[in-house]
């Protein structure tokens, strides 16, 4: 969880509103899903959380996500989750991205830290 945290507050400091704008435009592109099926938001939710640690600009973060990401861990928890409003879930990304567009690293990094203690994946 600390990893994320980090890598959203690195990102909002180094790229600020132009990380967020990009952010955001990831977030509006993941939330176009062709069908509103579990691997479908699986797969925008890590287009989303992916593009938040590359905006880091620290490819040991982003090595180390796709690392865990891609064991399949992440999947299992998430179709766990089928019963849970997936839609609202994947909406909570805006969030993020304003905190990175601020500019404002322990914003962003407290955004991240709650989205996921949220629950909201």
């Amino acid at each position: 969880m600390a990893g994320y945290g980090q890598a959203t507050r690195l990102a909002a400091y180094r790229g600020g509103a132009a990380a967020g704008a990009r952010l955001a435009q990831v977030v509006e592109a993941a939330e176009a899903l062709p069908e509103p099926a579990v691997a479908a938001y699986f797969d925008a939710n890590r287009r989303i959380h992916r593009a938040i640690v590359a905006e880091s600009g620290n490819r040991w973060l982003l090595e180390t996500f796709d690392t865990l990401w891609n064991r399949g861990s992440s999947f299992r928890l998430f179709a766990a989750i089928e019963t849970v409003d997936l839609a609202r879930s994947l909406g909570a990304h805006d969030v993020l991205a304003q905190a990175v567009a601020s500019g404002a690293g322990a914003r962003a990094n407290a955004a991240m830290l709650n989205h996921i203690a949220s629950g909201a994946s």
